[in-house]
Formats: C-alpha cells, structure tokens, sequence
C-alpha cells in the first residue's frame, strides 16, 4: 500500500521513497550526518548524527545551548569515546563540564538539551 501526502505517492508500494521532489520546499534536514574517526576533539552542531569512527576520540556537545537541541553519537567498532558537554553545561545533572565515556561498541546514544540543571539527557 502507498503512502500519500496530498493525493502524491510518497512511498511507493515497494515501500520506496518516491516523489519526494514535490515536497522539496516543505521537508528539511532533520539531521546532517558526519562520520570521524580522528583523535582530534570533533565538535557537533544541532541536528547532528555523528558515525564515531576512531578509538579515543573525543566529541564536544554544541555551545550555546537552547532547550531542545539534540545530537546523535553512533559507535561504530570504536572504543574510549568521550563526550564533552562544555565548561558551563551538564550532562543528565551531572557537575558542570563533567564528561561522559562511551566505551561501549556499536550503540547509538542521543543528546537532547533540556535546561541548564538537567543539561544534556543522554535516551
């Protein structure tokens, strides 16, 4: 069965996308994808679905904040990943700054901004 917005197959009945062009001006990028794998301190934006290559490596949470901002890390095979919120920002309440290592293979962690007590909830 087709899936249609305003009478326009979007998804065909092969469950492909299909026609999406016809909807170019209303759907945006809900996430922009990035993959790294450098020891550097890679630091995310909003929106972004970040593929953590590298062992060791370190990922900075955005600056400034604003409640609802939400970043994706993905683990590849990758271990000893460390997740930096920022001097003046939380994870889930945590002390200010204080990190957060994600030494576990293959999971995929999501950071939503919340407020300046709670800061960063890691679902």
């Amino acid at each position: 069965m087709a899936l249609q917005i305003d009478g326009i197959n979007v998804v065909d009945n092969n469950r492909y996308l299909s026609q999406i062009e016809a909807f170019s001006s209303l759907v945006k990028s809900i996430y922009y994808y990035v993959t790294a794998s450098t020891t550097s301190p890679y630091t995310l934006e909003n929106r972004v679905f970040l593929f953590a290559a590298g062992n060791n490596m370190q990922v900075n949470l955005p600056t400034p904040t604003a409640a609802g901002n939400q970043c994706v890390v993905a683990i590849t095979d990758a271990t000893g990943v460390v997740v930096d919120p920022g001097a003046s920002n939380r994870i889930q309440g945590l002390a200010l700054g204080e990190t957060l290592a994600l030494d576990v293979a293959n999971i995929t962690v999501t950071f939503t901004y919340v407020d300046g007590t709670r800061g960063w909830i890691v679902s």
